[in-house]
């Protein structure tokens, strides 16, 4: 007898529900070390996040050519993410390395179902909501904490103007 298992369609687990995980996380921590031992610990790790990559292609996948500049999506993204930043810190985490958001308009789904003014609004909008990131994060100073942002536009922006900078 053959049984087949039909797999759900995989989602991306949103970062509001990973420090929902994290917040347990930590209270095992806690009960196991103790409050100062857990609390010494966490603040020596280091929290990867990556800004914004899925909140991006979900808010693409709705889009239909002609589109216009999101406005309202880079506020509630951005005020979205300072919220998680301060749950974060609330919970322990005092160092940061923020992976930024590539430049979403170049990839090959956008280029063919917004053209190039969605491309080109769509990348704007990237570097918009990274350099909105780096304001946030500049002027978000609570005691103890570190961060690093990585920009990820750039760094793209490189590899495809200049690839044989980075291998053969």
């Amino acid at each position: 007898m053959h049984v087949q298992y039909k797999h759900p369609k995989p989602r991306p687990l949103s970062l509001r529900d990973q420090i929902r995980q994290f917040s347990t996380v930590r209270d095992t921590i806690t009960a196991e070390l103790g409050r100062e031992e857990a609390a010494r610990l966490l603040s020596q790790a280091l929290f990867i996040v990556s800004d914004g990559g899925n909140d991006f292609a979900e808010y693409i996948r709705n889009l239909t050519a002609p589109i216009q500049w999101p406005s309202q999506f880079l506020r509630d993204l951005a005020s979205t993410y300072q919220v998680h930043f301060q749950d974060l810190y609330n919970l322990g985490a005092r160092k940061f390395g923020i992976v930024g958001i590539p430049p979403i308009g170049s990839t090959p789904v956008t280029r063919a179902n917004l053209g190039f003014l969605g491309q080109y609004i769509v990348n704007l909008a990237s570097q918009r909501f990274y350099d909105d990131t780096k304001k946030f994060m500049e002027d978000f100073k609570l005691e103890g904490m570190h961060y690093s942002l990585g920009n990820a536009i750039a760094f793209t922006n490189d590899v495809i103007r200049l690839p044989w900078l980075y291998g053969n």
